[in-house]
């Protein structure tokens, strides 16, 4: 197991801030923070990585593409002037995820209860191995074509998905965009 600190929101040890925490100090100085605890916590505690902070663009292009070829699920980027922000939203925060495209075989349908549509979900397999279904990503328009395709004998489907699930279902799949 591998423990990745990317913030500190509250410390044990009085720095050069008002008090111990740490919500209100810009994300900058709160990594400052966390750079100089991690060295503290890394030289007793193996398992412990700092995740590195990233100015530059061509610095940011190489870890996203390290990540990719990793296996990671995405990139968290946020303003370094930021205060904390309880939860996930904020203005100042931008998510990546890292998708994967893929061909899967169509198995059949799911019924839908939905006016106007003429199924809920595709049941896919992938490499011979049922990957579970999309219902999400196309448009009445696209699952008509998908339908008629589907019964004139093309049993294909691109799609895009983060990955595979440890049981090799698709995981967040969805159609890909660029399907005509």
């Amino acid at each position: 197991m591998r423990v990745y600190m990317f913030d500190i929101l509250w410390s044990h040890i009085q720095h050069a801030h008002e008090g111990y925490d740490l919500r209100d100090v810009p994300k900058l100085a709160r990594f400052q923070i966390l750079e100089k605890l991690s060295g503290t916590i890394g030289r007793h505690i193996d398992c412990v990585q700092l995740l590195p902070f990233y100015a530059h663009t061509q610095a940011k292009k190489d870890l996203c593409k390290n990540l990719f070829e990793g296996g990671y699920e995405g990139e968290v980027w946020t303003d370094v002037t930021s205060l904390y922000t309880p939860g996930k939203h904020g203005n100042h925060i931008l998510r990546t995820k890292y998708l994967k495209e893929v061909t899967v075989g169509i198995l059949g349908f799911t019924e839908t209860t939905a006016e106007g549509f003429l199924f809920g979900a595709i049941h896919v397999e992938y490499n011979g191995i049922d990957a579970g279904h999309i219902g999400t990503g196309f448009t009445r328009e696209q699952q008509q074509l998908i339908w008629d395709r589907f019964h004139a004998g093309v049993h294909t489907l691109p799609v895009v998905c983060q990955g595979f699930t440890v049981d090799g279902k698709l995981w967040h799949a969805r159609l890909s965009e660029d399907y005509e």
